[in-house]
């Protein structure tokens, strides 16, 4: 549903005349202040350009303000240039597939 929001906001913005950018990561789910990611769910968003301050990032599915609980992958022009996996599978009807995504937050050392 992400990617549905995404792709109408930028298709609207551009209509403005807005610069914008789609953003493909992963959203936080921490509701007892842990970090955790949802399996296999990347989540999208949209950054528009201001002059004076750059790229700013906006998530019209959630509402909240990224970067609070996202972690970026990829940006691009739009959706299409961000899927991190991509390709067929040639199988028989009994075939599967399975994709498993762990992300660990890893604080960043003080530069000194």
């Amino acid at each position: 549903m992400c990617q549905d929001y995404v792709g109408l906001a930028i298709g609207c913005l551009r209509a403005r005349g807005v610069s914008v950018q789609a953003v493909l990561g992963y959203l936080v789910r921490s509701p007892d202040g842990e970090p955790r990611f949802e399996e296999s769910q990347p989540h999208a968003w949209l950054a528009t350009w201001d002059p004076s301050a750059g790229w700013i990032d906006a998530d019209p599915t959630t509402g909240l303000p990224p970067p609070s609980r996202h972690v970026v992958l990829r940006r691009g022009h739009d959706l299409a240039d961000l899927q991190p996996v991509s390709g067929r599978l040639l199988a028989s009807e009994a075939a599967s597939q399975r994709l498993t995504v762990k992300v660990t937050i890893v604080k960043e050392a003080q530069r000194t």
